[in-house]
């Protein structure tokens, strides 16, 4: 019965702790974060609110996240959309396989 316990643990941590990004299906606007602010949002943000469901807003960017079991997951989740959809989208989701989430918008956009 340990070692069955053991094996799956030990496959849960070979699982990818996030998914790839889905980007925001809208193109940027003038109202944005810089790629740099947004870069330091990631550190700012989770290495203070990374265990709880969170709203954080920096300038023209915010962050909606559930909670995550290890920082490094939240800023994996949080770095993983601002390179993949910061240059051509207004923000990005993560939802994983462990039921965490994270919206980011690195823009205020009126459309």
């Amino acid at each position: 019965m340990k070692f069955t316990a053991l094996a799956i643990v030990a496959t849960a941590l070979l699982v990818p702790f996030t998914s790839a990004a889905d980007c925001v299906n809208k193109p940027k606007c003038s109202a944005c974060e810089t790629k740099e602010s947004m870069d330091a949002l990631v550190t700012e943000y989770c290495s203070q609110n990374w265990s709880k469901l969170w709203f954080q807003n920096k300038g023209a960017a915010y962050v909606l996240s559930t909670g995550w079991r290890y920082d490094f997951q939240c800023e994996t989740a949080l770095k993983n959309i601002t390179d993949s959809c910061y240059d051509t989208s207004r923000g990005g989701v993560i939802n994983d396989a462990g039921s965490r989430h994270m919206t980011v918008y690195f823009c205020t956009c009126v459309d």
